[in-house]
């Protein structure tokens, strides 16, 4: 007897399961004032990231050879 897989529908569920589990923790922990660090097409460098902070303003930084944040500039 072969091994058991998930069928795609199941792991599709599964997925949207997770994805809808992630999204509310990622709300709790926005409410808490975590900020949400993430990158979208404004990131230009593989080191550039987004902040975007509980109260909605956005800025683009960078992390340098230290591993540290440098504020390249606010998003709006």
């Amino acid at each position: 007897m072969g091994a058991k897989t998930l069928s795609d529908s199941s792991l599709a569920t599964t997925q949207d399961k997770l994805n809808i589990v992630a999204q509310k923790l990622h709300q709790k922990q926005f409410e808490a004032g975590v900020l949400k660090v993430y990158r979208d097409e404004r990131c230009e460098g593989t080191n550039e990231f987004i902040h975007q902070y509980p109260d909605g303003h956005e800025e683009l930084v960078a992390v340098d050879a230290n591993l540290k944040f440098i504020k390249l500039r606010d998003l709006y």
